[in-house]
This record gives C-alpha cells, structure tokens and sequence, in this order.
C-alpha cells in the first residue's frame, strides 16, 4: 500500500480527486459576478446622481439674491451698489438725473444689457463714451464716464462748478 503522502505526490494515483473544483465553485463564481454587476449599478447611479447635484448647485447659483441689484440704485449716491468715475464737469446729481430715466430689467446683474445706460449717459454733452462694469459680491456697477474736452470753460465763483462749452 501507499501511503498519503505518495497519493497527493503522485497524479495517477491521485483519481483526479486533487484537480477538481469545489462543488460550491460556481456558487462563489456567482456571487462574485453578482457582486460586478451590483458594484457597476452603484457607480451608475452615482455618477447620474453626482450629475444631478451639480446641476441643482448650479441652478441654485444662477438664482441667488446676491446676484440681484437693488431696486433704487439710481435714487441714492454715494451706494454700495453703484460707483462713478471720472467726471469732473458733471455733478453727481445730473448724472443720477440721466439714470433715473433708465428702467432696470427684473434680471440677474449678469442678463442686464448696459449698453441702455451708457447710451442714456452718451447723450449727455460733457459725455464722451461711458463703460459699464458689473462686479459680483457685493453686486455693483462701476460706471467709468470719459468726458469731452471742453472748448471754454468758465468759473464763476470758486465753489461753483466750472460751466463747459462744447
């Protein structure tokens, strides 16, 4: 007789007892495969939900109330809200007079169109050209306005403004 250690050496005494599989491989092999077809849905359903959150964020970005300008900003200056640069023979007030007649559109600061406003403030005489920025955080417009060189121009008393001809 041999013994087992001989049985296990050598393959014909073995009877194919070694070579074959567990009963229960396929089971395994099964669940392993059920486990890739599971861990593919996750990721899936992961990426069309990480989609979707970054979707939703960015909508609700567009629509935050910071991107909003206030209503009266034309009405008070100096505002946080509103700057105006490079006049020095207009006054304050004209200026704001000239922009009081301009209607805001109801729309993030983004989607106004400010070629009205500068169109409004280029028909003014002193009013060369006027550029518009939009600034976010807090939501701004800077209004950079390019006079004309005046042709006379005449002061009065000192603490008058000087008058302009063009």
């Amino acid at each position: 007789m041999t013994s087992t250690q001989e049985i296990k050496e050598n393959p014909e005494h073995n009877n194919g007892q070694y070579d074959r599989k567990p009963r229960n491989w396929m089971q395994e092999r099964r669940k392993v495969r059920r486990f890739r077809i599971l861990l593919t849905r996750l990721k899936f359903f992961a990426r069309i939900g990480g989609f979707v959150l970054i979707a939703w964020l960015l909508f609700k970005l567009v629509n935050l109330s910071c991107w909003q300008l206030d209503k009266q900003i034309f009405t008070v200056y100096p505002s946080k809200h509103l700057e105006i640069e490079g006049y020095n023979i207009l006054t304050t007030e004209q200026i704001l007079k000239e922009l009081k007649k301009v209607k805001l559109q109801d729309k993030p600061l983004y989607l106004i169109d400010t070629r009205i406003i500068e169109k409004r403030l280029e028909e003014m005489p002193p009013v060369n050209k006027a550029i518009i920025r939009r600034y976010w955080l807090p939501s701004r417009l800077r209004i950079y306005i390019d006079e004309r060189t005046p042709v006379l121009s005449i002061t009065p008393n000192p603490k008058v403004a000087p008058i302009a001809a063009f």
